[in-house]
Formats: C-alpha cells, structure tokens, sequence
C-alpha cells in the first residue's frame, strides 16, 4: 500500500507520544525534527551508496560530490544507531557530530543535546528510533515535496501541542500559497528571499509551486531567509535540505544584521516572500544613519516601537530593479498587521 501524506503525518506525530512527559511539550520539536531529518538523509544516501556501489564499484562510491544529500560517515548510518542498546543519547550526539564533521555545512543545525534530559532514558530513545524505523524515508519511497510537507505539519503541530499557533515560525498554508500567487509567473534562475524565514515555509511552497503549476524545475532556483531565532533557523535549514532546494539560511537580525549583502549594497532578489513578526520594537537609534539606505523614505523615520514599517522599507531595498541596473525588477508579498496604513517612497 503506497504511503500517503495523512499516513506519513499520523507516523510522525506518534513520536510526541513516544517522548511525552520525558520533555517538556515545548521542546519537542528540539529532539523530533532532527532525527527525522537524519533518517531521511540516511536513508537517501545508502539508497544512492547502494546504486554507486552497483554501477561503478565500492571505491567510486568515496566522493563526496556524487551525493545529493549530505555524506552519512561509516559507522553512523541510521541501522548503526539502531544497534545501540547503552548510552543511546550519547550515540545520537556523537552521530550529529560526526554529520556536521563530515559536512561543515550544517554547522549550527542540531541544537539539543541528547544527553540533558533524564528522563529521556536508553528505552525511550530506542522505541523512538524503532518507530521511524519503520518508514523509509528516501526520496523514491517519500517524494521530498510530501516529506517536505509532513515536516511542516509536524512543525505545525508542535505549535499545538505548546498551545498555540506557531505564528512566531509558521504561516498558515492558506496564506503561503496566497502569497506566492501573488508573486508568480517564475522562471529558472530566479531568487527568492525570506528576511524573517521561520521555519521556511514561504520558500518550500514557492518551490512546490513552480513544479506544480508551471511544470518547472526548483533546482534551477535560488532560495535564502535570515532567522533571528537559531533554533528555528536550524529548523527551516532542514526543511530546505528535506526539500532538495538550493539555497541558504542565515541566523541574525534581519534589520540591524543584513546577512545578505554584496559590498555596501544588500543583495537584490526576484521575489520576496515573508510574515515577519508584528509590533516588534526596532533598533531605531542604530539605523538612524543605515548605510545601506533603508530608511529615507521620509524625513521622520517609523517610531522604535512600529518595527513593521521598518520591515517593510527593508525588503523594498531588497527588491530588484531595474533603475539600480538589474535586468527586471523584482516583486514582494508580505503578510503585514491590519489596521496601518503602508508608508509612501
């Protein structure tokens, strides 16, 4: 019987029950979404081992750039962490470790330690490794879009389980897909940006719908957001892995931080995507006099206490155009508070 989405959903939730009590329900997502991630590429790679191993021999099989997903070091394979029956925390870590050793460009991805929780004990930890076991998660048993999809309801729903709606890193699906309509009519190369990226889900659906409705190719685009919070940062750098998409997801602030600049400029994007955090406070005094020119809408800049408008002046500038020497100019969607009226350039 193929697996479907509300299948694959339904497996995945049942791990909350297999730690519940062991951790507070607030931090679920810490110890749930990393090993789901880790199965996934595990088994993607032993899958692609397997057909490299098959076709050109075992020596071959070494290189790292044949991979499509990050290298699982010998001995750390997901049946490898299955044998362990001691210390099973201590083998989970040792396991991200040598991941992010063997692929420095997930440093910063895993967050948690294993070890911390008491309560999380060898019993627990192996029925939770047992349980996704029992799934392959490669990419021709789950296809990324619908893996892609499970993470963000399995995001979702740990947003219910602390008792609210996840607002803060996750968009309502409804809105997504509103948005990157608003924005469409893609095409290869293009670049999409998420200043405030939350889990990523702006990204992952402007990838889903370039495949759906345009029959295009996501790989053949450019996706990047900036997180100020580091564990929900690591959060949407696995969604995008998940979802096979090239692209970038840096941690700071987007407003005093810019992670994405290209000498004194900020670097310039086909589309913006974001639903950044509402009434936020802003370093006004800092940015009086921004370098990168933000700000000078209006001689007055927005009160320290209406981050909104500065947001919005923020994505603006990160917008292409055509007068700056960009060969089109580029489009924004932003999910903004109602009830404000948007500044005029």
């Amino acid at each position: 019987m193929s697996l479907t989405l509300d299948k694959l959903d339904s497996h995945l939730f049942k791990c909350a029950d297999i730690i519940r009590d062991a951790v507070d329900s607030t931090d679920y997502k810490e110890y749930i979404l990393p090993l789901v991630f880790y199965k996934a590429i595990s088994d993607e790679f032993e899958k692609e081992r397997e057909d490299i191993v098959s076709e050109y021999g075992e020596d071959f099989a070494h290189q790292a750039e044949l991979y499509d997903v990050p290298v699982i070091p010998e001995g750390y394979l997901w049946d490898d962490l299955r044998q362990v029956s001691d210390n099973v925390d201590e083998a989970i870590n040792e396991a991200f470790e040598e991941l992010i050793a063997k692929n420095p460009d997930l440093e910063g991805i895993f967050k948690t330690s294993y070890v911390d929780p008491e309560a999380l004990t060898d019993d627990r930890l192996t029925k939770l490794l047992e349980h996704l076991d029992t799934v392959d998660l490669d990419r021709d048993s789950v296809p990324p879009d619908m893996l892609g999809e499970a993470y963000m309801d399995l995001v979702r729903h740990f947003a219910e389980e602390e008792g609210k709606s996840g607002g803060q890193f996750f968009t309502p699906p409804h809105i997504v897909r509103l948005c990157v309509r608003l924005v469409d009519e893609f095409e290869d190369g293009m670049t999409f940006h998420d200043p405030t990226v939350g889990s990523g889900g702006m990204l992952t659906e402007a990838a889903q719908y370039y495949q759906r409705e345009q029959d295009g190719d996501p790989s053949k685009l450019t996706f990047t957001g900036q997180e100020i919070n580091p564990d929900i940062a690591a959060i949407a750098r696995m969604n995008l892995a998940l979802h096979a998409l090239n692209g970038e997801i840096e941690r700071e602030d987007s407003l005093l931080n810019p992670a994405f600049t290209d000498g004194e400029q900020l670097e310039r994007f086909d589309r913006v995507l974001a639903n950044f955090p509402f009434s936020v406070d802003w370093a006004k005094s800092d940015l009086q006099d921004d370098k990168f020119g933000r700000f000078d809408w209006h001689e007055k800049l927005p009160r320290a206490d209406r981050g909104d408008y500065a947001f919005i002046m923020h994505m603006a500038e990160q917008l292409k155009d055509p007068e700056k020497g960009d060969e089109r100019g580029g489009k924004a969607a932003i999910v903004i508070p109602h009830g404000r009226a948007v500044p005029q350039a």
